[in-house]
């Protein structure tokens, strides 16, 4: 389960990375970015409530904070109110401390667990 948690955490990164990029960029994101934003916290959400997740803290820390932020701005969407650049900016910091803990293992496994992901 591990590997499922760091795979997750490093698509979270991923994707949290491009749709803030775009809306510093200036561009909108796109409605199939936030359908499968949507797809996606959903898919952490069930993850993170396995009891098995827990067995690395560190890494479902992480995850847990990047997926209560995107979970945020998406129900900001989801309201009509899309989120800003400034909302995009307060979550920043978060991801770059999630991308800065997955660059803490090896390339080799950050590669296997993002193939293992959900």
């Amino acid at each position: 389960m591990p590997v499922r948690v760091l795979g997750a955490l490093h698509i979270a990164v991923s994707i949290g990375e491009l749709l803030a990029s775009r809306v510093q960029s200036a561009l909108p994101v796109r409605a199939s970015q936030w359908v499968t934003l949507g797809m996606h916290v959903r898919a952490w959400r069930v993850l993170l409530a396995d009891d098995a997740a827990r067995t690395d803290a560190r890494t479902r820390s992480h995850l847990s904070l990047v997926v209560r932020l995107m979970e945020a701005l998406l129900a900001q969407h989801r309201a009509g109110d899309e989120p800003d650049l400034e909302a995009w900016e307060a979550v920043i910091p978060t991801i770059t401390a999630a991308a800065a803990h997955l660059n803490t293992f090896s390339l080799q496994r950050r590669k296997a667990a993002s193939r293992l992901s959900c």
